[in-house]
């Protein structure tokens, strides 16, 4: 697939059919890098942090020195780390959400 059917299969959101089409390729070459981040940007729009990571980890494996990789892997870590931040957890909070 290339850039331009997946920005726009992204643009109008058919992430599932997106996501199809880039499983396919990843069967078809599993050492293929661009797939897999492809996939990942599907999943990070779906608010699928944890399957993201999982994807950048595959891409590390490959490619080690993948700088991108590294980078995206941190961001989606954060965000998903800080999505399970419990609030109830103390009792004396700042991150009351009725203040």
């Amino acid at each position: 697939m290339n850039i331009q059917d997946f920005e726009r299969l992204l643009q109008q959101s058919k992430l599932d059919m997106l996501m199809e089409v880039l499983k396919d390729e990843i069967m078809a070459d599993p050492d293929i890098i661009e797939a897999r981040f492809q996939l990942a940007k599907v999943h990070i729009k779906k608010n699928e942090y944890a399957n993201a990571v999982n994807l950048f980890i595959e891409i590390l494996k490959i490619d080690p020195s993948n700088e991108e990789a590294l980078v995206q892997k941190e961001s989606a870590t954060s965000i998903l780390s800080l999505g399970q931040l419990d609030i109830y957890a103390c009792p004396n909070t700042h991150l009351d959400p009725w203040q």
